[in-house]
């Protein structure tokens, strides 16, 4: 089964994205929100919010522990930074 955004998270993503001067600048707070609606972020739901945002070039989200936590989006094919 395919990922989808309830109609309420719907209106909350449209709702950032107006926040926002460009739609990449919400990408990060969008993310969060697919997180709070789907449990985790899965390659899956980065590739949905992408989509919906009309986003290309986000191809991942890479998790790390540092200060209470610290979200990096990865476009293509670079290699993750080094964060140790």
């Amino acid at each position: 089964m395919a990922l989808e955004f309830s109609p309420e998270t719907l209106k909350s993503l449209d709702e950032i994205v107006r926040r926002y001067p460009q739609k990449e600048a919400a990408m990060l707070p969008v993310l969060r929100l697919a997180q709070e609606e789907f449990g985790y972020l899965s390659s899956e739901a980065v590739a949905y919010v992408a989509r919906l945002m009309e986003l290309r070039g986000f191809t991942r989200v890479s998790h790390y522990r540092v200060l209470g936590g610290l979200m990096a989006i990865h476009h293509g094919h670079k290699p993750s930074p080094n964060l140790q």
